[in-house]
């Protein structure tokens, strides 16, 4: 949903002005930030190259460049994201200001492509399977099955994570990458950006680590299993959904 209302919103900026030509200089922005002003900045800083940067420093191949960026989607989207809100809240005004952000940006994601080729050295069928996620929506089940999670595991289930990028009037999100249907795992949908995962199964006592009492580790009413959706860490911006469909 976000993506497309952004698409949507520099969409409306050149139906309603004039093209800001690209080889215009950048000058500080006054009231009113409109949509081509955000393309144009996207554009300036797109001109600063920064994987290009990335991948000359780090000696990345093509390919692993490409898993980076799908490895750590979530996280470059919301970069992304925070650029766009910097300009419209004229925190980024100018080509000084840009630079200023690539410059910050080339060696955090220089850093989190040294975890990415870390990770891939120790565990490569986490970064074989987290690269190359399957899309939303996901195939259906043969039938409702373990619907209560009493199978002890997540079999069947969908499992999903995402950025939260709302705003103080509107929920938005990044868009989700799911796994599934699952096999017989208790943990799933593993965030890079918050090296945690997001969804996983719960038995035993004890209480939800953010509610507390509110909410017991499993429902009551009967049953040996719930399941956790979100980390419980209360930080980083995560979001996690479950869903199974069947025919």
């Amino acid at each position: 949903m976000r993506r497309i209302t952004l698409r949507l919103l520099l969409i409306l900026g050149v139906c309603i002005a004039p093209a800001l030509t690209f080889a215009q200089s950048i000058n500080t922005i006054a009231n009113h930030v409109t949509p081509d002003q955000v393309e144009l900045f996207q554009k300036r800083l797109k001109i600063r190259r920064i994987f290009k940067t990335v991948k000359d420093i780090t000696g990345a191949s093509k390919e692993e460049m490409k898993m980076f960026h799908q490895f750590y989607m979530d996280s470059l989207a919301s970069d992304r994201s925070a650029f766009v809100n910097a300009v419209l809240n004229r925190r980024i005004t100018n080509d000084l200001d840009i630079k200023a952000y690539a410059d910050k940006r080339i060696p955090q994601y220089i850093s989190m492509f040294r975890r990415f080729q870390d990770l891939r050295r120790r565990a490569p069928s986490t970064v074989d399977e987290y690269s190359f996620p399957s899309s939303y929506p996901l195939a259906c089940v043969a039938g409702c099955n373990n619907i209560d999670f009493e199978n002890g595991n997540l079999s069947s289930w969908t499992a999903c994570y995402a950025a939260n990028t709302s705003t103080s009037s509107s929920f938005l999100t990044t868009p989700f990458t799911c796994f599934g249907p699952l096999g017989a795992v208790t943990v799933a949908a593993f965030d890079p950006a918050t090296s945690s995962n997001q969804v996983s199964l719960t038995s035993g006592a004890g209480f939800d680590p953010i509610a507390g009492a509110l909410i017991p580790v499993v429902a009551p009413g009967g049953g040996s299993y719930s399941c956790e959706v979100g980390d419980g860490t209360g930080s980083n911006y995560g979001v996690a959904m479950i869903e199974q469909s069947w025919i």
